[in-house]
């Protein structure tokens, strides 16, 4: 089963990236010229990111603002990324948009039903049993810092679901975020699964050693990743958690702390942006991972006053080692720290 299934994804990799559109230059370069970056920067940037397409053999969108200047440099900015987990910051701000205007609690206590363990796996490490009950906040952290994906559907099973954040999103007049479905959802869409399966339970099923079902995860899914849905571009991902992270515009300065303390305890994808990056360096990030599709965002602060950087960094149909992915995302991060730090 397993080795039909990576023949059948292997020979469809080339027929999808000879189709899909690499970059939108004339896009890249607006945004550029309107931004303070100078055609010499741009090109190194993108030079750059054609060596790390080939090595990954994949499509990289990157996109990077300095928050200060609002200087952006973007390359494949507006090339549509599966979000994966990316998309659990943007849920976590919609709750604390809730909480910020009294409709939510964060000690509200919510109980994880067994349908939702039995779909995506245990709430938490060492949480086994039948009889979860968790409040909001700690659910927002698993959901961040663990990228809990049970915790993910808990908290979009007590706002209205998908659609009340894409409604929030629409209201707020951000655009190029793509919120359609539950992670239970995006697992049956990923697997294959008909709408009666719980996937987590199924997959155990068919790879009872973790390893195995990791490597088959691995497996590039053309189907999936350029399939309409759940989408973003890195340009849309970096100006959302612009407004997000750094102005009130879409949160109270109580949740934006809040939101950026578990991004700066998220514990996942250490080797992406943080991985060339001085350990020093303070960052808050939320990383995306599933099958040739791996991200990260996030918020960087820069040395000596320098100010504060939002990146954005995707690959999708990537059938490299995922080792050879996180460096990608770590020289691009490193070249922007680089950059942004000394001029």
């Amino acid at each position: 089963m397993h080795m039909e299934i990576a023949v059948k994804e292997e020979s469809a990799i080339g027929s999808s990236l000879d189709t899909i559109s690499v970059r939108s230059a004339a896009e890249d370069e607006a945004v550029c010229a309107s931004r303070g970056i100078s055609t010499a920067t741009q090109s190194a940037f993108e030079f750059q990111l054609d060596d790390l397409q080939i090595n990954t053999g994949g499509v990289i969108g990157f996109s990077v603002k300095h928050i200060e200047s609002g200087d952006e440099i973007s390359v494949n900015g507006h090339v549509r990324f599966k979000m994966a987990s990316t998309v659990k910051v943007v849920i976590a701000a919609c709750v604390l948009a809730m909480v910020d205007r009294y409709k939510i609690r964060l000690d509200k206590i919510v109980e994880i039903s067994t349908r939702e363990t039995e779909a995506l796996g245990d709430v938490a490490a060492s949480i086994v049993h039948p009889g979860v009950m968790l409040s909001v906040q700690n659910l927002i952290e698993l959901m961040i810092v663990r990228s809990s994906n049970t915790a993910t559907d808990s908290l979009l099973r007590i706002i209205g679901g998908p659609k009340f954040v894409a409604e929030w999103l629409q209201v707020l007049n951000i655009t190029g975020l793509e919120v359609n479905s539950t992670f239970t959802e995006l697992s049956r869409q990923f697997y294959g699964l008909s709408a009666d399966i719980l996937p987590y339970k199924e997959m155990r099923a068919r790879f009872p050693h973790e390893a195995d079902l990791d490597r088959h995860d691995e497996l590039v899914r053309p189907h999936f990743e350029d399939s309409d849905g759940d989408t973003t571009c890195p340009h849309a991902m970096t100006e959302f958690l612009s407004k997000a992270l750094t102005t009130s515009e879409v949160l109270s300065q109580g949740s934006r702390a809040f939101l950026t303390g578990t991004l700066g305890r998220c514990q996942t994808a250490q080797q992406r942006m943080k991985g060339l990056l001085p350990a020093a360096v303070p960052v808050f990030h939320k990383s995306g991972w599933g099958g040739g599709t791996v991200s990260d965002v996030g918020l960087i602060t820069l040395p000596q006053g320098r100010g504060h950087l939002i990146l954005s960094a995707y690959i999708k149909l990537s059938g490299a080692p995922m080792s050879t992915r996180d460096r990608a995302i770590a020289e691009l991060s490193r070249s922007a720290y680089d950059y942004f730090a000394t001029r």
